[in-house]
């Protein structure tokens, strides 16, 4: 990269800097590719999965939105994102974690969630 920068310098060579920077998008772009087709693939999963273990009252299509907005959560995340009482975020969040969908741990005073597999999709790649 850097001799190609300087190529552009000392002699003005454009292209070859240009073709490593192509080369590097679309590299990127089929990295990006097949982490949307694994995001939604486990998107469709999770949606089974959650119908499957959670009540009818406790599942949502905006719960469903909710864990992939991203691979952390907490109960003031879930409860204002979805616009819910605070103790039902600790029921429903608690609830995931029981059956086996997120994780928690502790950091300071908070409990936060965890979505492994969305997070394992999102560190893949980068």
């Amino acid at each position: 990269y850097y001799n190609l920068i300087k190529n552009i310098t000392e002699k003005g060579e454009w292209k070859e800097w240009i073709l490593f920077i192509l080369e590097a998008v679309r590299i990127q772009a089929l990295l990006t590719k097949v982490s949307i087709l694994e995001i939604s693939t486990l998107k469709r999963k999770t949606k089974s999965m959650l119908k499957e273990k959670l009540s009818q009252k406790r599942y949502s299509t905006d719960l469903l939105d909710f864990l992939f907005t991203s691979p952390f959560y907490t109960h003031h995340s879930f409860s204002k994102h979805l616009n819910k009482h605070l103790n039902t975020a600790v029921k429903t969040l608690n609830l995931l974690e029981e059956k086996g969908i997120l994780t928690s741990f502790r950091y300071k005073k908070y409990k936060i969630y965890c979505y492994e597999e969305f997070l394992g999709i999102m560190k893949k790649n980068y």
